[in-house]
């Protein structure tokens, strides 16, 4: 007998879970992390241009945009959360993210994103990432971080709860103390879709 779970019953699963995983995270995050996170102890603010790729999955797919965006991050322990949305509210876009290091070796990053699918439905993305990062030290003071790895995402929409592998990679560089500019990549093998963030950010 095929039992049939609604949709709204996955994303409160999906967003429970993935709150769960986000409080997990900070609760067992080491203080190895510290290091990592040279402004963890800071408020930070961004703004961003972002481009996300149609999904293209069957009927599944979820609706493509390109707009800017801001958000704001803070630290909570030794790893850090944040929310962002876009200026065009139309969009319906926003995340709540959580990332941290577990150590020189390892970085980790939680998600939770709603978007809109091509019928204008909403979609609810959960991403859980692993990388490996890189830091290089640069004249009078900068950095560049950067971080390379996969994720699984778990994508519901009105029709239905997809498993998904995506590919990212982040870099950060800081010019100086407190300000930096980025660029993020993100490419999802089942959706056939590519995701581009462009920004600059601020901490205080």
């Amino acid at each position: 007998m095929k039992i049939l779970i609604s949709r709204s019953y996955w994303i409160k699963g999906i967003l429970l879970f993935t709150t769960t995983l986000m409080l997990l995270v900070i609760a067992i995050a080491p203080a190895a992390a510290a290091p990592f996170l040279e402004n963890g102890n800071r408020l930070t603010m961004f703004f961003s241009w972002d481009h996300v790729g149609s999904g293209n999955f069957g009927d599944n797919g979820y609706e493509s945009f390109t707009g800017t965006a801001c958000g704001v991050a803070f630290p909570v322990g030794f790893a850090n959360v944040g929310f962002k949305t876009t200026f065009d509210t139309s969009e319906g876009y926003y995340e709540i993210f959580s990332d941290f290091n577990g150590n020189e070796n390892l970085f980790m990053n939680v998600s939770l994103l709603h978007m809109k699918d091509k019928a204008g439905n909403s979609v609810a993305i959960a991403r859980f990432g692993a990388s490996r990062p890189l830091v290089m030290d640069l004249d009078q003071g900068g950095r560049i971080d950067c971080t390379f790895g996969p994720g699984l995402s778990v994508i519901s929409t009105d029709n239905a709860t997809n498993l998904s592998m995506f590919l990212q990679a982040k870099t950060k560089v800081y010019f100086m103390e407190g300000s930096f500019i980025y660029a993020n990549g993100l490419y999802d093998f089942m959706y056939k879709a590519a995701n581009v963030e462009l920004g600059i950010g601020f901490s205080y």
